[in-house]
């Protein structure tokens, strides 16, 4: 992987892993994209109301997690959603889908497969 072959986008890191958080943050940073993270599902609703974002990836098996991904799914423009978590049984993924996740993810995720997902699928809504 090279760096710089992101648009500049705009990302939560749902996590409360901090290593997890902090290590994912960091690969993405290095593709020019600005990350905040939340270790909280219920912290992504004031941070996407202070700051625009093209996309979100959450760990689905925190509190409140399924609630705010419904949220941003109503948005007039949603941000592209990534569940990252442990399970990837058909329940699990189910489970995303009927959320309104776009992708599904297992830890631990490919960087070069989470990168190339972004720049496919997230093109920057959001001014720098």
């Amino acid at each position: 992987m090279t760096a710089g072959t992101l648009p500049p986008l705009a990302i939560i890191v749902v996590e409360d892993n901090e290593d997890m958080a902090q290590s994912t943050a960091e690969l993405l940073s290095l593709f020019g994209c600005r990350v905040r993270i939340a270790r909280q599902a219920g912290e992504v609703p004031g941070l996407v109301a202070a700051e625009p974002v093209d996309a979100v990836l959450i760990e689905p098996l925190l509190p409140g997690a399924w609630d705010v991904v419904r949220q941003l799914r109503q948005k007039e423009k949603p941000p592209f959603l990534v569940a990252i978590t442990c399970y990837g049984n058909e329940r699990a993924r189910q489970q995303s889908a009927d959320a309104g996740i776009d992708i599904h993810l297992v830890k631990p995720v490919d960087p070069a497969l989470l990168i190339d997902l972004l720049r496919r699928n997230a093109p920057p809504a959001t001014p720098k």
